[in-house]
């Protein structure tokens, strides 16, 4: 499965827009493909900050599982 970036305004990857979205099963099926959990998107928010900021709090469980840095600031 090869993992694409999605195009926004943002330059949102994949793993953001789902993790954003609450969508935890995208969000599970990306980090097991290789899905980077720190990457920024273009305004240098990750994953992690776009579930915190969406209190999706299963999806950031998950991602500090696999390894989303929770020292990573934000913009």
């Amino acid at each position: 499965m090869a993992i694409q970036k999605v195009q926004t305004t943002e330059a949102d990857t994949a793993l953001i827009v789902s993790a954003r979205g609450g969508d935890y099963e995208t969000v599970k099926v990306l980090l097991d493909n290789g899905a980077d959990p720190n990457e920024w998107d273009g305004v240098r928010t990750t994953a992690l900050m776009a579930a915190i900021n969406n209190k999706h709090h299963h999806v950031v469980e998950l991602l500090l599982t696999e390894g989303a840095d929770p020292s990573i600031m934000d913009n």
